[in-house]
């Protein structure tokens, strides 16, 4: 999203605490930091997708990061036509393309003593030169896409989704590094007489239990 009038209508100008260009950056980095996490958890170098498939994917557009990863969960065995592999495999694409073809709009440092990378976003360059670059991509997927192409469609996609090399020794690194997974703790709302109201629960185990019992379903 780097739209002035529709960031506008959400409160974010250039005048606003949080404004327009600092919304953008952070969408920005939050989709880089999600491509990063996602690839180090479910991509292998093992697995590829099959062309077609790649012709049917859409994607999301386009500071400083320290790249962790999100959840303990993988899935490297699973099968090639698995969408979770499938959606994976195409953020790591779109990792590897701003890498490649993003003119310096990312830039990924390797601690080698600290075995941790960090993630720089130039934000200059993310409307500039990150943006046209994610254009470029999307567009010949979907030329190739529209037309059945699968050959051209898999000799440019399936070297983008190969995770060898230092992207190979980056994904250890974030592997090895695993956050605890998410916990939602949901509220409930309850009709008294005319009213609802709406009841927060402890952000606990014992939180969430109680929430899925007094829904009495």
């Amino acid at each position: 999203m780097d739209n002035k009038d529709l960031l506008g209508i959400f409160g974010y100008t250039d005048s606003s605490t949080i404004t327009a260009e600092d919304r953008t950056l952070h969408h920005s980095s939050c989709c880089i930091h999600d491509t990063n996490s996602y690839w180090s958890q479910f991509s292998t170098p093992h697995i590829s997708t099959s062309a077609w498939t790649a012709c049917r994917l859409s994607s999301t557009t386009t500071s400083r990061i320290k790249l962790g990863a999100k959840s303990t969960t993988r899935y490297a065995h699973l099968p090639p036509s698995h969408p979770h592999l499938t959606l994976t495999q195409a953020h790591f694409s779109i990792l590897k393309h701003l890498l490649q073809d993003g003119d310096g709009i990312i830039f990924i440092a390797h601690d080698f003593t600290q075995q941790c990378l960090t993630v720089h976003v130039d934000r200059s360059k993310i409307l500039s030169h990150g943006k046209p670059s994610l254009g470029r991509y999307l567009c010949k997927l979907h030329i190739w896409r529209c037309t059945a192409d699968v050959s051209a469609c898999r000799k440019f996609y399936e070297p983008m989704c190969a995770v060898d090399g230092v992207y190979e020794e980056w994904r250890k690194i974030v592997v090895s590094k695993p956050n605890m997974r998410w916990k939602f703790v949901q509220p409930n709302t309850f009709v008294k007489g005319e009213n609802v109201e709406v009841k927060v629960y402890e952000e606990s185990n014992e939180g969430i239990i109680q929430s899925w019992v007094e829904r009495d379903i």
